[in-house]
């Protein structure tokens, strides 16, 4: 999965020497980053502080002013392009424990 938002890692850079209309292939353009990070991120914390909101900001760059409380894990990912290094950000939001 490529965050196609960082201008670094997008498939239309034409830098990197795949372009959308040259139709590049997916494993090729895996390959010329030889390096690869996973990070694990854990979110902890009171229950309504905005674990979820910042984690969906971060991935998916929107802000969703609905709250809608998470019940157990909720989880996603974002790969993004660091020096030559492709770094994947495991994200794991843990429902906070409800205010009595």
């Amino acid at each position: 999965m490529y965050d196609e938002r960082v201008g670094e890692d997008s498939a239309n850079n034409s830098a990197n020497g795949f372009t959308s209309s040259q139709g590049y292939d997916e494993q090729q353009y895996q390959d010329q980053f030889q390096d690869s990070l996973t990070i694990k991120v854990g979110m902890l914390g009171d229950a309504q502080i905005g674990k979820t909101t910042l984690m969906v900001k971060y991935v998916e760059g929107k802000y969703e002013p609905d709250y809608i409380q998470t019940l157990g894990v909720n989880f996603m990912e974002k790969t993004i392009l660091l020096r030559s290094t492709r770094v994947t950000f495991s994200i794991w939001d843990l429902g906070g424990k409800p205010s009595k």
